[in-house]
């Protein structure tokens, strides 16, 4: 099982995987987290879930805990594609190609079904990454809801948001996941903060961090469904401690000037 040839770096959105062993500590299988950093001395990755929990995970041969989500917000993206069913263009994160018809797809229309379903597709990684076959999704038979951080959900602020941050005490709305500066694409999250009606930016991968977390255990935002076995799993071997200089900057502005703007 195991899927090589790419580099995974800090900030990948990733969900349980194969071997996972932690009990509930994600918060329930489809529930995302964010890689933040690795441990060389006992081979493991460290992830903060969008719960707010946080944990060391296994990734090698025969005790893969994650798999890889999403990892658009680390800025990889295929460049000259477009995605045949929303027209996504450049496809970020992982591209879908189908053997058929070579027509591509983004992960998010390739997860809802887009296109032929019993066609059998090429999963890539990266840009420089090789193809990878998966079955027909008319063969695979398991979906499960990816919950967490999405558009609805009620956040506070996380582990990587400023001590000096007006929004520590506060509860939040997510009203978009965005970019910042076409970087970082999904790695962003536009919050409303209900006391001081305050509309900002904050960081959800990108730069390797997470400044926002679910308010609530019970937090039901979802993504949609994915197939978990069509996800390649996280191996150690092919993590990259790397991470971009720190340039970003939330710039917070008040919801009524958002909306007569």
């Amino acid at each position: 099982m195991l899927y090589l040839f790419f580099k995974i770096q800090l900030g990948t959105r990733v969900v349980r995987g194969p071997h996972w062993n932690h009990k509930s500590e994600d918060n329930g299988e489809g529930f995302l987290g964010t890689i933040v950093a690795l441990c060389h001395s006992d081979r493991t990755i460290q992830v903060i879930w969008d719960t707010g929990r946080g944990g060391k995970y296994r990734a090698d041969p025969n005790q893969y805990d994650l798999r890889l989500f999403d990892n658009a917000p680390t800025d990889q993206l295929h460049q000259n594609t477009i995605c045949f069913s929303c027209r996504e263009s450049p496809i970020y994160g992982m591209k879908w190609t189908c053997t058929k018809c070579n027509i591509n797809l983004c992960t998010q229309c390739y997860m809802d079904d887009y296109h032929d379903v019993e066609h059998i597709f090429e999963r890539t990684v990266t840009s420089e990454s090789r193809r990878f076959k998966v079955r027909p999704r008319k063969r695979s038979t398991e979906k499960i809801a990816a919950k967490g951080i999405f558009v609805g959900a009620e956040v506070v602020g996380g582990p990587y948001l400023n001590r000096n941050d007006d929004h520590n005490t506060d509860v939040g709305y997510v009203e978009q996941i965005t970019n910042w500066k076409n970087k970082y694409q999904r790695g962003i999250v536009r919050v409303f903060w209900k006391n001081t009606e305050i509309e900002n930016i904050h960081r959800l991968g990108a730069e390797g961090c997470v400044d926002i977390v679910c308010s609530r255990l019970t937090e039901n935002a979802t993504w949609g469904n994915y197939y978990p076995d069509h996800l390649p799993v996280i191996d150690f071997e092919y993590m990259c401690s790397n991470t971009p200089v720190s340039v970003f900057s939330g710039a917070g502005k008040k919801k009524e000037q958002t909306e007569s703007s």
